[in-house]
This record gives structure tokens, sequence and C-alpha cells, in this order.
């Protein structure tokens, strides 16, 4: 798979610091929903382990 400007995956890895498969789900998420599919979706992400009250 080459990204849109013919990055190898490979090199998008190194440039961006970020394993295979995010690469792989960046542009999976990019072919299936365009740029709606790069923003993070609810539930994304470490959770809360301390909250201020």
């Amino acid at each position: 798979m080459i990204s849109y400007d013919k990055y190898r995956i490979s090199e998008l890895m190194e440039i961006l610091k970020v394993s295979r498969n995010t690469i792989y789900n960046w542009l999976n998420n990019w072919d299936n929903y365009g740029v709606v599919g790069l923003y993070n979706r609810s539930g994304q992400g470490r959770k809360k382990i301390f909250d201020v009250q």
C-alpha cells in the first residue's frame, strides 16, 4: 500500500513515528470515510484515572 504522495508505509512510519497498524488504520479510514474517518471517535484514547471535583 502506498499513500497519495507515493510514500511507502515504512517511510510514513519513520516520518510520523507511529506503528504500521496505525498507518493502515488511517489509510483505511480515509478510503472508507474521507476526512471524517481521521477524526477521533468518542470512546477512543486513554480513560481518565483521576478526576478533580
